[in-house]
């Protein structure tokens, strides 16, 4: 079969062995099945050109040195030649070579892709507040939850009747600001009386502690003292009944979360529809962190077992190839990557296949219809390539003091604006956030404690309790994609 014969077969019959795989794949998988068969019946056929181009030039050296043998010796010695070899590849051999395995690859392995992605996309973005699935740093983690336990203690204060003449006070102390509710939330814990009713004020409803200091006989007198002594109707016995069920609180959250996470086997369970940060939260407080998060749809063992499961299929691929040219060649760099880093999104261009088809790239060719992507603008950085920026603590500090205790929402991305403005030079601006707990900003929703180093993808803590003392630091959380980042506009 001459080369010209088979590429004309190779284009003409691609088409009609499309169709068969309509019940199979999704229609973007089969629309590049064309292209990367036919790529594929190419380089074959390249490849079959390279070797007899070889195997003319063997037999033009082999003639030759058998000519100059014979001349030497008079005709003595010479070289026999070699019957023809013809091809024994049947047209059913060599159809199954050139077009199905090839078209039959290329569709499941973009089926396959299409899967995985699907997979990794809900581990990324499907977990707390659309965050990820997995635990990043098991010491916030457990802090966090000591947090959100602090929370719900504040929401069970919040609404709870007690004293009117230190009621005020001590849901100060407690940095209560209004009502939380926690409408079907179970919160009594280790006591059969809820904590409303522990602290529940038992003086009569006309008791006045003004007239009682005033007239101590006529209201009440040592009966109204008493009682007075009972922890619920006096101060710091209802403080340090507080106290406790701050303590309660505190250690069911954490107790939930890491028996959850160990469950999980690192692996948080989703709890909403794994499509957005506002699914995964059934209860809130005034400043939008999450109290209760919804009832459990997916445990995480089983978010897990699926990024185990595809791991493992994709060196499955790897191995199920039977034949030379159906291998991958460099699927291991993105599966390495993705060890390294579960939440870096998957590179496709690395990946090269020898005969097969993935994602677009033939054995690490460009399509020339691609266009070739012109390396961002360099930006201004005063630290060295790859190092960390300069502390921006001082400006914090200064800036801190313009404003007082507690910060709102509102001047709290002002007080950001304002110091990512004054070092706007060096690339700082502000993260977006559009979900969970954020401030307003010009731009969109900003996180309320973070400013955002867009040359080295860098973005830091500047504020310990932003909603409450609001403290400055400085301190590194880590890498975040710079689409994120957000310009700061002129105070």
């Amino acid at each position: 079969m001459t080369h010209a014969f088979k590429t004309t077969v190779c284009l003409l019959i691609i088409l009609g062995l499309i169709l068969p795989y309509v019940a199979m794949a999704s229609l973007s998988e089969i629309a590049g099945a064309p292209k990367c068969a036919i790529k594929n019946a190419l380089r074959n056929i390249l490849r079959d050109i390279g070797e007899a181009i070889r195997k003319f030039l063997k037999a033009v050296i082999r003639a030759a040195a058998c000519a100059a043998v014979s001349f030497f010796t008079g005709g003595a010695f010479g070289c026999s030649t070699p019957d023809k070899v013809e091809d024994s590849a049947t047209s059913q051999d060599t159809a199954k070579e050139f077009i199905y395995d090839p078209v039959a690859r290329c569709i499941s392995r973009g089926i396959f892709d299409k899967s995985v992605n699907g997979v990794l996309a809900l581990v990324r973005e499907g977990g707390r507040d659309g965050g990820e699935t997995w635990i990043k740093n098991w010491r916030n983690f457990e802090t966090n939850a000591e947090y959100r336990g602090e929370n719900i203690f504040r929401a069970e204060l919040s609404n709870t009747k007690m004293c009117d003449y230190f009621e005020q006070d001590l849901k100060n102390t407690f940095g209560v600001r209004g009502k939380t509710s926690l409408k079907d939330a179970n919160t009594r814990t280790g006591s059969l009386d809820p904590f409303s009713l522990r602290v529940n004020c038992t003086l009569p409803s006309s008791f006045n502690m003004a007239s009682y200091q005033s007239d101590f006989a006529g209201n009440g007198g040592w009966e109204a003292w008493s009682r007075l002594l009972e922890p619920q109707n006096n101060y710091y016995g209802t403080l340090f009944g507080s106290l406790d069920e701050a303590n309660k609180q505190r250690n069911i959250e954490k107790s939930s979360d890491l028996n959850q996470a160990l469950a999980g086997r690192g692996y948080l369970s989703i709890s909403g529809d794994g499509k957005n940060a506002a699914s995964s939260c059934k209860t809130r407080d005034l400043n939008g962190k999450c109290l209760i998060y919804n009832d459990i749809k997916t445990p995480g063992s089983t978010i897990g077992d699926s990024v185990s499961t595809t791991v493992e299929k994709e060196l499955e691929w790897v191995v199920s190839s039977d034949e030379l040219n159906e291998l991958l060649v460099d699927i291991s760099e993105r599966l390495v990557s993705r060890l390294k880093d579960l939440r870096a999104p998957d590179k496709e261009a690395p990946i090269e296949i020898v005969g097969e088809y993935q994602g677009g790239n033939y054995g690490g060719l460009p399509d020339p219809e691609d266009p070739v992507e012109e390396p961002p603008p360099s930006e201004p950085n005063p630290s060295p390539p790859g190092g960390e920026p300069g502390s921006l603590l001082s400006d914090v500090q200064a800036e801190r003091g313009n404003y007082g205790t507690p910060m709102t929402p509102a001047q709290l991305a002002s007080f950001l604006n304002a110091v990512a403005w004054k070092n706007s030079s060096n690339g700082w601006g502000l993260l977006s956030k559009p979900g969970g707990t954020n401030c307003p900003f010009a731009s969109g929703p900003v996180s309320c404690d973070i400013l955002f180093h867009k040359p080295s993808g860098l973005h830091y803590d500047v504020l310990i309790d932003s909603d409450g003392a609001a403290t400055p630091t400085w301190s590194l959380v880590g890498s975040v994609e710079t689409s994120r980042w957000l310009a700061p506009v002129q105070p």
